[in-house]
């Protein structure tokens, strides 16, 4: 159905382009006017020979004749030519209302378009402030983790300094020992304990009196149960 309404209109655009150009041509090309009244009595009156009353009257009838079959002619060509205006303005309202709808579709189309893009930039706006907060998580993670390793190598140089306080306690007498573990608290002498070889613990327990010695004694156990 679309293709032969298709079909009717380019036939229709066919036959006005070939009414305007025959309108065109007919309007371009001179037609001999016919001669007025005045011409030709003034023929007949210049004329060597007169002109026989018969014949002016008729030249006087065809040009009556020529006048009206040209009244007639252009009377036709006006109602051509608001015909074919006519045909034109219609063509041109249902190609003016098919660009509206074009128009009004382009429209929708972009306004949903730049929806569609205002919520994609909002998302990513989002996205961005995501990004930020776990960037600034991950930095503060990494500040933990450097502080986190610098106590560590400071605990290890800790070790390493009680592993080598613990070999000295080893080698030295229960009275030598004695006199300084004195002035050493129980967490520290307890460390020291745990460094040292078990063959030389007791010796840091001797070097310590009774009661200290037994307070200490029943902290290590609960150590080591645990």
């Amino acid at each position: 159905m679309k293709i032969l309404k298709l079909i009717g209109g380019l036939i229709s655009i066919f036959l006005a382009s070939i009414g305007v150009s025959f309108i065109v041509l007919s309007q371009n090309t001179p037609t001999p006017e016919p001669k007025s009244p005045e011409d030709i009595v003034w023929e007949f009156l210049i004329k060597d020979k007169p002109m026989n009353p018969e014949v002016l009257k008729s030249q006087l009838i065809s040009y009556k004749r020529n006048l009206r079959d040209l009244k007639t002619i252009q009377n036709s060509n006006e109602l051509m030519i608001d015909s074919l205006i006519a045909y034109a303005g219609n063509i041109d309202s249902v190609h003016i209302a098919e660009l509206a709808l074009k128009d009004s579709l382009y429209a929708t189309l972009t306004d949903s378009l730049n929806s569609e893009i205002a919520t994609l930039t909002t998302n990513l706006n989002l996205k961005d402030v995501e990004i930020a907060d776990s960037q600034n998580q991950l930095d503060l993670l990494n500040q933990q983790l450097e502080v986190f390793n610098a106590k560590k190598v400071n605990l290890e140089e800790k070790q390493e300094n009680l592993k080598s306080l613990a070999k000295t306690y080893e080698a030295m007498k229960l009275k030598d020992m004695a006199s300084i573990l004195k002035n050493v608290d129980d967490n520290t002498v307890m460390r020291i304990y745990f460094e040292m070889k078990p063959k030389k613990r007791q010796n840091l327990l001797l070097a310590l009196d009774q009661k200290r010695a037994a307070n200490i004694t029943r902290k290590l156990a609960v150590i080591e149960q645990s």
